[in-house]
């Protein structure tokens, strides 16, 4: 019966090593966890400030477009201006001409 008690010891104190082993397993994989999600929150706010830099820029690039669109409508404006004026004096050009043969 001794060696009944005995075997039942052992068996009980090997199950509490292999228990107390898992644990503190289990211990050390939590821990490395627990260090990788704080990584990974710390990465999260450089994210956020980047977003918010980028959110930004993507505001002030919106306004330069719209300046860039409306100097593209001065621009047409102007190149059809310069065309009549071209026109007009190519016309003043055929009628200086023509002045000055008459006068001639």
């Amino acid at each position: 019966m001794e060696k009944t008690v005995k075997a039942a010891e052992n068996l009980i104190d090997a199950q509490t090593d292999y228990t107390v082993t898992w644990l503190d397993s289990l211990e050390v994989v939590n821990r490395k966890q627990t260090h990788k999600y704080k990584q990974l929150a710390e990465s999260t706010k450089g994210l956020e400030n980047d977003r918010e830099y980028l959110e930004g820029l993507n505001n002030e690039n919106a306004r330069y477009v719209d300046q860039l669109k409306q100097v593209r409508g001065h621009l047409d404006t102007l190149e059809k201006l310069v065309g009549e004026v071209d026109e007009w004096s190519k016309e003043l050009e055929v009628k200086v001409r023509r002045m000055q043969q008459e006068r001639s």
